[in-house]
């Protein structure tokens, strides 16, 4: 899905990269390989065990000698990049990190955090009124969207937060920084559909999160649903609906009025909190990216 890129990155000789890479490796062999972290221990990297490869030289030499540059849709050069795994109906299919041994299912019922969030709809519905105006397509919308439009805002992307946003959403981030939300991990967007709009089944790039949507807009005509692991469920205005993006998931827009949402990425409910301290540390963002920003979730 993504374009291999012959060339070296700009601004960074491969010398350099290729050495930030093994100080990553150290760091999460350090991490990971901790006694009394046996599930983080079996964490996977574009399908291999992170800590093998972290404790390995000879792997990290073949990695940077032979896998080459891929740019993702978010303009990153990566090392160790592969296709994302095939859909399993009834599997999380992560395609950068998965965390094997963690209990998960495919919807999740409404908790104190979704409950946070619907609270605050209507001040977080005006907070997105004054940006609206600066909706582009997501950046994923090249590779999933096959009929429509999705645009979006990032507010915490691929390169962390977006500048100047910060001051325009005066009622959004402070909530955002009371949240539980997965940073390394994870994203906060503002996105839309209108009818006619089909986004395909994908899964996301990893199931250490849990998705929350907060339904923003929606037109009393909207006929719109997303679909996660064959159970689809609709919108419904100022409600949240959360789910594991792990699992394929899709949208379909038939009919009606615009839908906007708001979403945000917070930690999986079955990690614990020296889990999320662990995975918290700044190395896991940037590790494997070669360009642009060395501290982006994925």
């Amino acid at each position: 899905m993504s374009a291999q890129v012959e060339r070296a990155p700009e601004g960074r000789g491969a010398e350099g990269w290729a050495e930030a890479f093994r100080e990553d490796c150290a760091h999460v062999a350090r991490l990971l390989g901790a006694p009394g972290r046996a599930r983080l221990a079996g964490l996977r990297w574009f399908g291999r065990p992170v800590l093998e490869v972290a404790s390995s030289r000879a792997l990290q030499e073949e990695l940077i000698a032979s896998s080459g540059v891929h740019q993702d849709a978010h303009g990153f050069g990566r090392i160790g990049w592969k296709s994302a795994p095939e859909l399993r109906a009834g599997e999380v299919t992560p395609s950068v990190w998965h965390l094997p041994d963690l209990p998960t299912r495919p919807w999740f019922e409404p908790d104190a955090i979704d409950r946070r969030l619907e609270a605050a709809h209507a001040e977080i519905l005006g907070d997105f009124t004054g940006i609206r105006e600066t909706m582009q397509p997501h950046p994923d919308s090249g590779e999933i969207v096959s009929r429509g439009a999705w645009p979006a805002i990032i507010v915490i992307g691929a390169g962390g937060e977006a500048p100047g946003l910060r001051a325009r959403l005066p009622h959004l981030m402070p909530l955002i920084d009371a949240l539980p939300v997965c940073g390394n991990f994870g994203f906060v967007f503002f996105a839309g559909t209108v009818a006619g709009t089909s986004i395909d089944a994908h899964s996301g790039s990893t199931n250490l999160r849990l998705r929350r949507h907060l339904a923003l807009a929606v037109a009393e005509d909207t006929d719109a649903a997303m679909t996660v692991d064959g159970v689809s469920r609709p919108w419904i205005a100022g409600r949240c609906m959360a789910f594991d993006d792990a699992y394929a998931h899709s949208v379909e827009h038939r009919s009606g009025g615009d839908r906007v949402i708001l979403s945000v990425d917070t930690w999986h409910p079955a990690l614990d909190e020296e889990e999320v301290a662990v995975l918290s540390d700044p190395v896991f963002p940037r590790f494997g990216k070669i360009t642009r920003s060395l501290d982006a979730p994925d």
